[in-house]
């Protein structure tokens, strides 16, 4: 098991309730753009992104280049902290 699934799955009734204003992420590129449905609140820049990139099960045509986070339960843009960057695969 890759790093990021072991975070994910090494009890999920352990794993504390998201709560307004936490952060989540999303790994993005290719077909896959910025406002897409799957977040993570497991931070990819902690791990090494091809454990990242295997463990979350992103499809080919995701190709993985920018990180965005944005604070939960707020809307892209609007009370955001919002930032694009190179993940550098």
């Amino acid at each position: 098991m890759n790093e990021y699934a072991a975070k994910c799955t090494d009890n999920p009734k352990n794993l504390p309730e998201l709560k307004k204003g936490d952060i989540v992420y999303r790994v993005y590129g290719g077909d896959a753009k910025f406002d897409g449905r799957s977040w993570t609140s497991v931070n990819p820049n902690e791990m090494n992104i091809n454990d990242y990139i295997n463990g979350a099960g992103l499809p080919n045509n995701n190709t993985a280049e920018y990180l965005i986070n944005n604070p939960f339960g707020t809307w892209y843009g609007y009370n955001s902290t919002s930032s694009l960057e190179p993940i550098g695969i």
